[in-house]
């Protein structure tokens, strides 16, 4: 019989991971702090990232779930003024042009993009170039002065191959722009960064680009932004992570509750995860075996091609050897042929 203690942290923590916990339980060594330390270090399941963006995350009270996130990849703190619209707000991931899955707002006025790639595209880092440009230019105003731009900084999870090759899983565009002779950074006048809200640098109101390759990443956690990495990859926290956004996705993104409308949306979402991964993978396989067969109809075609020249070599040497009135014995060890086969070709001279 458990203690009632021991067995209310139980009850309230078997959706984690059941079956371990139960083995846990049937030592009897087992005690409240080593239970507590083996929940802390479980993993808990949560809910897509992607599909959370779009249904979830869109709402003010879970702002700081993003926010955490952008923080710890950019490396200065974010608040979120507002959610712009972006053509992926939409049910069917197929039913849009622009893959941006989310468009941000920040109280500094600069835009965000963040986009969760799960699809090859060898264009794909021209696509966000392209995305980038587009959001910069569309808040000019025709004839308008260019001091308006905001600055736009794009953001790419990553879980397929994209045209882009190396050995980091997070990447980042330089933040600096500077001389080739005396590496100083270029910075704006005084009055050209009065006009420019008190920005200093230059490159301040230029776009970045930071890319994050999540199957690159080895599930090991170095500092507070990889938390979020292994979350991207496994869909899961730890219990011992420290990041407060993590901690308050963990409440919000738990699929335990997810209401029957929501369940059934994540469950047609995750459904056509799995169809694209499956025909990315079909078309693959077909290639593969395609490329297979082409492969063996051209080795077929070279063999014969010797086999030919072969035969025609023999041929001739019979012919030289016939012409000088050597006997077949003889012309058929030249050749490497039977007499039978000898006979043969002088029949058909």
């Amino acid at each position: 019989m458990l203690p009632y203690n021991l067995a209310a942290l139980t009850t309230a923590s078997l959706r984690v991971q059941p079956l371990s916990l139960w083995k846990m339980l049937n030592k009897e060594e087992t005690t409240i702090t080593t239970l507590k330390n083996h929940i802390m270090a479980e993993e808990k399941r949560l809910i897509c990232f992607e599909w959370a963006l779009k249904h979830m995350l869109r709402k003010e009270v879970n702002f700081p779930i993003t926010e955490d996130f952008l923080t710890y990849l950019l490396g200065e703190k974010v608040k979120i003024e507002e959610m712009l619209e972006s053509e992926s707000n939409k049910r069917c991931r197929d039913d849009k042009q622009t893959r941006v899955d989310m468009r941000i707002k920040t109280k500094k006025g600069e835009q965000i993009i963040v986009e969760f790639q799960a699809r090859r595209e060898l264009d794909y880092l021209d696509r966000v170039l392209a995305n980038s440009c587009m959001a910069v230019t569309e808040n000019l105003k025709e004839g308008g002065r260019y001091m308006g731009i905001q600055k736009v900084i794009s953001v790419s999870v990553i879980f397929c191959s994209v045209g882009g090759t190396g050995k980091d899983y997070i990447y980042s565009s330089q933040k600096s722009i500077r001389g080739r002779h005396h590496n100083d950074e270029l910075t704006f006048t005084p009055i050209a960064s009065q006009a420019h809200g008190g920005k200093k640098y230059a490159h301040e109101i230029h776009p970045e680009e930071h890319y994050i390759f999540v199957n690159r990443f080895d599930k090991k956690v170095r500092d507070a932004f990889d938390e979020w990495v292994y979350f991207f990859k496994t869909e899961s926290v730890k219990g011992d992570f420290k990041s407060k956004g993590l901690k308050k996705a963990a409440e919000v993104l738990d699929t335990l509750k997810l209401t029957p409308k929501e369940r059934k949306e994540y469950e047609a979402f995750q459904d056509q995860l799995s169809r694209d991964r499956s025909h990315a993978n079909t078309e693959i396989d077909i290639a593969e075996y395609e490329g297979k067969l082409e492969h063996k109809a051209e080795e077929r075609g070279m063999q014969k091609g010797i086999e030919k020249g072969i035969a025609q070599e023999q041929r001739a040497v019979v012919i030289r050897l016939h012409r000088t009135n050597t006997n077949k014995e003889l012309m058929a060890k030249a050749a490497d042929l039977t007499v039978d086969e000898i006979e043969k070709i002088l029949a058909d001279l």
